[in-house]
């Protein structure tokens, strides 16, 4: 009767255990998610402040006017870029204007230059 129990006890530490083992990696789980949760939470928080300001800055442009701006803002970027573009893209052959246009890509399009390039024309715009 004895090993009967003992076997019995055996199994019940080991299944106890087990469960032990699941709650530890479902616990770390939790965790990772509530960190996750956060992270997104402070994304969040950002885009919608991001938002507010955009906002309030359109709301000092209204109509007509903005969609004026905007027009030429627009044709002054894409004329700066076609000018550069023109210069620096060879279109001889295939393979110059392929690599003509990957090395304009990276030295045109690079976000700094972009952001430059949009500043100055709202700068030439006021």
């Amino acid at each position: 009767m004895w090993p009967i129990r003992s076997s019995v006890s055996l199994v019940a530490v080991d299944y106890i255990q087990q469960l032990a083992r699941e709650k530890q990696v479902k616990q770390q789980e939790v965790d990772s998610l509530k960190k996750e949760v956060m992270a997104l939470q402070i994304l969040k928080k950002n885009y919608e402040e991001m938002l507010r300001h955009n906002r309030s800055a359109a709301g000092a442009l209204h109509g007509a006017n903005a969609e004026e701006l905007k027009m030429n803002m627009f044709k002054h970027i894409a004329e700066t870029l076609f000018e550069s573009f023109d210069q620096h893209v060879s279109i001889d052959d295939f393979g110059s204007l392929s690599s003509g246009i990957i090395r304009w890509t990276e030295e045109y399009c690079k976000p700094q230059s972009l952001r430059d390039l949009c500043l100055q024309v709202i700068t030439q715009e006021k």
